[in-house]
């Protein structure tokens, strides 16, 4: 998985915001999904979850820029789910 998070970050440094905004953005939510997924798997989840909803919060300044509708509606459906899985495991310690 950190192969993974490694090769969402360089992709990152070529589909920058300011060059590609949408590809960033994509890239972004994507690699939100995938610290959900480590966080799944109980890899220091609340830093997991941290991570993922600081990507896909970026994702979503960028589809709201763009008036992306479907894909605001798939980012916040996304920030939603992190930020409930974030208060029950802080609820939780």
């Amino acid at each position: 998985m950190q192969e993974a998070v490694a090769a969402y970050r360089a992709a990152l440094e070529v589909r920058t915001r300011e060059a590609v905004a949408m590809g960033w953005a994509i890239t972004q939510e994507n690699l939100a999904l995938l610290f959900e997924v480590m966080a799944d798997q109980g890899d220091e989840p609340q830093e997991k979850l941290e991570a993922a909803l600081e990507a896909v919060s970026g994702a979503l300044e960028v589809y709201r820029e763009v008036r992306a509708t479907y894909d605001i509606g798939t980012a916040e459906r996304l920030e939603a789910r992190l930020r409930e899985r974030l208060a029950a495991l802080e609820g939780s310690s």
